[in-house]
C-alpha cells in the first residue's frame, strides 16, 4: 500500500518538489488507482470502461479501390526529385 510518506520519499528521490500536501494528496490517490487497475489486471480480470464522449466505432470500414495515378500523385506533390516525391529529412545522419 501507498502512504504519503512513501510519496514524499520518492519524490525526494525523483528530485520532485511537492509544494503542498495537497499535491502529495493528489499523487497519491492517482497512485492508488494505478494500484488498483495493476490488481485487477493480475486476478485476470476484464475492465469495463465507457467510451469517451459517447463514441463507440470512430473507424469506418476498409472499402479496397483503385489507387491514383502515379503521374497525378507526382503532380499534386510539392516536391518531386528523380520521379519520386521528396520529403524533408527527419533525422540527422549518422557519421
Amino acid at each position: 500500500m501507498i502512504d504519503k510518506t512513501t510519496v514524499k520519499k520518492y519524490a525526494i528521490i525523483a528530485g520532485l518538489s511537492m509544494g503542498s500536501d495537497e499535491d502529495v494528496d493528489a499523487i497519491n490517490n492517482f497512485l492508488k488507482i494505478i494500484e488498483g487497475i495493476k490488481g485487477f489486471e493480475e486476478d485476470g480480470g476484464e475492465m469495463q470502461v465507457e467510451p469517451a464522449f459517447g463514441l463507440f466505432n470512430v473507424l469506418r470500414e476498409d472499402e479496397p479501390g483503385l489507387s491514383m495515378p502515379r503521374l497525378q500523385v507526382l503532380e499534386n506533390s510539392p516536391s518531386v526529385e528523380a520521379g519520386c516525391v521528396s520529403v524533408p529529412k527527419m533525422m540527422k545522419d549518422e557519421k
